[in-house]
């Protein structure tokens, strides 16, 4: 009896342990800066340990993310699984159910693996003192024995300069072929840029504008975006989908793709 007892006791330790190891909590602390440059050409970027990049500044003293509202991040959805999302936006929101695990600082780079040790996402910041930007590498691996296809998102809510209380309610909020961008609509852009986020390669990656603050669930990345409209006079929110045109992105078995974002001034 005792010897039952013993192994049941041990069986809901190990459950209660599964259970911590698969949440995720958010982390918007400033680990790692990324600045350069100077006059109007200064930036400073930080980046979370998580891999969410929580100050945009640029030029010095312009910040283009609210300091109350830290929403900047990467999203994964699995069609082959079932349309499995998991994603992580900062203050824009964490999944729940399938999630992220902690981080892993590798050679300079932060990895995360899904709780379902399907995927693994790698990602490299660096700076690009040229453009005052900031690149994001994104190295998705499938860990699967089969091929998979997903969408991969990248979200930012951003305000011109932080958006006077966060409202936002002069920026302007655009999408085009190449990129999303908000830019102020009262104050010239030369004293007051926005932020553009854009492909910055050639992963070809569709580009949305948001009509809420929230992040998408990167299976129905269009769901808060009016597609009959190109720009938006109202608080809203950029993300760029890499799906290939709405075909989706096929990543082989024990395979990789690798896609890098830019944020810049705009």
């Amino acid at each position: 009896m005792k010897k039952i007892l013993s192994l049941a006791v041990t069986l809901l330790a190990l459950i209660a342990l599964s259970g911590l190891a698969s949440a995720q909590t958010k982390d918007i602390t400033c680990k790692t800066h990324l600045s350069g440059g100077t006059g109007n050409s200064a930036f400073d970027y930080c980046v979370s340990p998580n891999g969410n990049i929580v100050q945009m500044e640029t030029p010095s003293g312009f910040q283009h993310l609210i300091s109350n509202h830290k929403s900047e991040g990467y999203g994964l959805c699995d069609v082959t699984g079932g349309n499995v999302a998991y994603y992580d936006y900062g203050d824009g929101g964490v999944s729940s159910t399938h999630v992220w695990l902690s981080p892993l600082p590798i050679n300079g780079s932060i990895s995360r693996t899904t709780n379902d040790t399907n995927w693994e996402l790698v990602q490299t910041f660096t700076g690009d003192p040229k453009n005052s930007a900031v690149k994001v590498k994104m190295e998705l691996i499938n860990h699967s024995t089969e091929n998979r296809k997903v969408k991969l998102v990248r979200f930012a809510d951003v305000k011109v300069n932080g958006g006077a209380s966060g409202n936002g309610v002069s920026d302007v909020f655009m999408a085009t072929l190449f990129s999303a961008a908000t830019s102020d609509g009262v104050v010239p852009s030369s004293i007051s840029p926005g932020i553009e986020l854009r492909d910055a390669t050639n992963g070809k990656p569709t580009p949305y504008v948001q009509k809420v603050q929230v992040g998408p669930n990167p299976c129905s990345p269009t769901a808060n975006v009016d597609l009959t409209k190109a720009f938006l006079f109202t608080p809203g929110s950029l993300e760029l989908v890499y799906d290939l045109g709405g075909n989706d992105i096929v990543v082989p078995a024990n395979g990789k793709k690798t896609f890098t974002a830019l944020y810049r001034p705009f």
